[in-house]
């Protein structure tokens, strides 16, 4: 018996011992399982690392590697919309403007290369510049077909404070383009913005705010004695104070273009005369110009100055003024009017022999 249990118990250690060698096999193959699993996890991510690496470089000629340069349409710059304060009195973009809105900038101004603010206008749509000549010193601007007796329904800012006059409506353009940023034009009635004047639309000119020091110095020579002298200052001061100051002068002595024209009575006077000729009225009546009224001079100054301080970083406050002065006359009056020993008439009763026939016209300085 003892020897029997003596076996059992042999047999039974035996037994543990087999099963705990099967046990610690499978642990040790479980572990061996898990750290090939790492490795393989760890193995697939290094891969994954170089797949992503390798896109973002390329291999050159000999095997180096190299960056991709950024494309062109990254290196872009965004433009902004131009933004316009005239249509709503706040800043938008022009694009969002809830009127029909032009705005000319400086760069048109010296394209189109303009030597009065006003002809600036000219190529817009729906604006009319009623500038008769050069030296023309109150042109007036018209929108949506307002004709002269209406000019008044256009009103004219300049950076945002009104120009025209209270006596018939029209506005001195007492600028010259050099100091202009900008021109907004706004069509269309605005009057419950602006009041008024602005019926027809609204034209706003801004002019510029320096911020560096810029000095402008210029000049032109024509015929006639024409000659029109220019200069502009502007710097910026203590990194808030911008000063813009200008002069402006432009001057002609003109040509004879007024021509003295008069009608006649029949019969003789106390002078013959020679030197007229005859002409027509828009009627188709006889006519005659015995001379002209000489040549038409103009003198035209502007002084412009502006300041403008940086009281707060939205925040500005602005002082400026526009001084315009104009002049013209007539100068060195000419009669045509000779009597038979050559001598100029300038006045009384002289007769002039058409056709054989004695007129008589009256004639004074």
């Amino acid at each position: 018996m003892g020897q029997m249990e003596s076996r059992r118990n042999v047999e039974n250690t035996a037994m543990r011992e087999q099963k705990t060698e099967k046990e610690m096999a499978q642990m040790s193959g479980k572990k061996k399982w898990r750290v090939g699993v790492l490795v393989v996890s760890a193995m697939m991510c290094f891969l994954a690392v170089e797949a992503s690496s390798g896109q973002a470089q390329e291999t050159g000629p000999a095997g180096k590697t190299s960056e991709k340069e950024p494309s062109e349409e990254s290196n872009k710059a965004v433009k902004l919309g131009e933004i316009v304060v005239t249509a709503t009195r706040t800043k938008i973009p022009l694009s969002d403007a809830p009127a029909s809105v032009s705005v000319v900038t400086e760069q048109d101004m010296d394209r189109i290369r303009v030597n009065h603010l006003d002809e600036a206008l000219t190529y817009l749509v729906g604006v009319f510049d009623e500038r008769i000549s050069f030296a023309y010193s109150m042109p007036k601007i018209q929108l949506r077909g307002f004709n002269n007796s209406t000019s008044h329904r256009t009103l004219v800012l300049v950076d945002g404070q009104p120009q025209n006059t209270a006596w018939y409506g029209a506005a001195q353009w007492a600028l010259f383009p050099e100091n202009i940023e900008r021109i907004e034009v706004v069509r269309g009635p605005f009057s419950s913005l602006y009041g008024g004047n602005a019926m027809g639309g609204v034209i706003n000119v801004i002019t510029k705010t320096p911020m560096e020091r810029e000095l402008t110095l210029k000049s032109g020579y024509g015929s006639y004695n024409t000659f029109t002298p220019h200069f502009s200052y502007g710097d910026r001061l203590w990194d808030r104070l911008s000063l813009l100051l200008g002069g402006d002068w432009k001057h002609t002595d003109g040509y004879r273009s007024d021509y003295v024209v008069k009608s006649a009575s029949s019969g003789p006077g106390t002078t013959p005369v020679t030197g007229w000729e005859r002409s027509t009225d828009p009627q188709g009546r006889t006519t005659y110009v015995i001379g002209d009224r000489g040549k038409k001079s103009w003198d035209e100054k502007k002084v412009q100055g502006k300041l403008v301080l940086d009281v707060l970083p939205e925040s500005q406050l602005s002082l400026g003024i526009n001084y315009g002065q104009y002049d013209y006359e007539y100068n060195n009056p000419r009669t045509w009017l000779k009597d038979a020993a050559g001598n100029p008439v300038n006045s009384g009763k002289v007769t002039l022999n058409d056709n054989s026939v004695d007129r008589t016209v009256t004639v004074s300085p």
